[in-house]
């Protein structure tokens, strides 16, 4: 297994995104820089499904809108790949 190592400017975002080019039409240019937790879903749930959360949920905080996240594998797996990005950042000092 590979160990993750960080290139130059790439933050956690960029990183999935390069991982989700073959799956989804959703880029992490689409949402901006910084949008981790819209990257996930799309990656682990599909764009269309994202963009219908987006929608119906646009007033919540970025906690409130994982949590109601209807698909149980997707909301797991956001809070997992959320929680490691902030553990990174914070190893290798990125905002």
């Amino acid at each position: 297994m590979e160990e993750f190592q960080p290139r130059g400017a790439e933050t956690i975002g960029t990183f999935l995104g390069h991982g989700m080019a073959g799956k989804s039409a959703v880029t992490v240019n689409h949402f901006g820089k910084g949008h981790v937790v819209y990257v996930a879903a799309a990656y682990n749930a599909g764009g269309t499904a994202l963009e219908r959360w987006r929608k119906n949920m646009k007033e919540l905080k970025k906690d409130e809108f994982i949590e109601s996240i209807p698909y149980q594998e997707t909301r797991d797996y956001v809070k997992k790949v959320y929680a490691s990005a902030a553990i990174y950042r914070q190893l290798y000092g990125l905002k």
